[in-house]
């Protein structure tokens, strides 16, 4: 009798922890319905969209993805040149707003500029003073 019990214990054991549904992320990924499911929950929801802008930016890969790899990593190169190490390149952008205006919705566009920061820059830029 005690033989019987243990053995339908561990049957039942053995059937309970089968149907655990443990799946790996690249297991539901597979899927095509599910990953276009998932990609359209994320693209429906502005904080999700915006996370994973943020993650993909914080990536090699997803920079050079989200920006068509034009740059080819050149944002990461010792060797570019930053705006602030140019007084001549800067003086350019700041006699020329409507360039400044450009450059930022264009920056924002690709996904290298978040909405607050677009917003913070173009109010910065409207409060500059105006060259006589």
């Amino acid at each position: 009798m005690k033989v019987k019990i243990l053995v339908v214990t561990f049957a039942g054991l053995l059937i309970f922890i089968s149907c655990n549904q443990n799946k790996t992320v690249n297991s539901i990924l597979e899927n095509e319905e599910t990953r276009n499911e998932i990609f359209g929950s994320i693209i429906d929801n502005p904080e999700y969209m915006s996370d994973f802008r943020n993650y993909m930016l914080e990536h090699n890969s997803g920079s050079n993805m989200m920006m068509g790899g034009s740059m080819g990593g050149m944002n990461h190169s010792e060797n570019m040149m930053n705006m602030q190490d140019s007084t001549a390149m800067m003086q350019s952008f700041m006699n020329r707003p409507g360039m400044m205006a450009n450059m930022i919705e264009m920056m924002h566009t690709r996904g290298m500029m978040s909405d607050e920061c677009m917003t913070k820059a173009m109010s910065a830029m409207n409060n500059m003073p105006e060259k006589q």
